[in-house]
């Protein structure tokens, strides 16, 4: 019997994460309260499914990091896409992780963005990735950040 435990043991294999950040644009006809729906259902989703990370609304972009096991994110980010309320997706990044880094947010949402979630997601790439486009990411989110201030 103890045997068998240790096999079962020995022959499991650790949970692979992975992690996705992606851009998108939402029509502009949605309105406030109809964003604020959104994040809302997207938030008790990913609680239900285990889904860390953070959304971010502003400008009329949402801008969204996910991360949890490699198959439930693959299948979460394929839903995206099909989606009709995103258009012109631009996928950041897309790749495995040791550990998640968000699992303290319980999905966070945010309408508007400001330094302080800029400084955090800063904080996420310079640990979670090591990729060439991690000034590329924090310079869309300041953009996003002024364009909201105009608007």
């Amino acid at each position: 019997m103890i045997f068998g435990k240790l096999f079962k043991w020995i022959g499991s294999s650790p949970k692979r994460f992975k992690t996705v950040c992606y851009i998108s644009e939402h029509h502009c006809n949605l309105t406030h309260s109809e964003v604020n729906i959104l994040l809302k259902r997207s938030q008790i989703y990913n609680i239900g499914h285990g889904v860390n990370g953070v959304l971010i609304s502003a400008s009329n972009r949402f801008f969204q990091i996910l991360e949890e096991e490699e198959k439930e994110i693959n299948e979460l980010f394929e839903r995206i896409q099909a989606d009709n309320r995103h258009t012109n997706i631009l996928n950041l990044f897309n790749t495995t992780i040791d550990r998640p880094f968000f699992s303290s947010y319980n999905s966070s949402f945010r309408v508007g963005l400001g330094s302080d979630e800029i400084n955090e997601i800063n904080k996420y790439l310079s640990i979670s990735t090591n990729h060439p486009f991690e000034a590329n990411v924090v310079g869309i989110l300041n953009s996003m950040a002024l364009s909201a201030r105009l608007a």
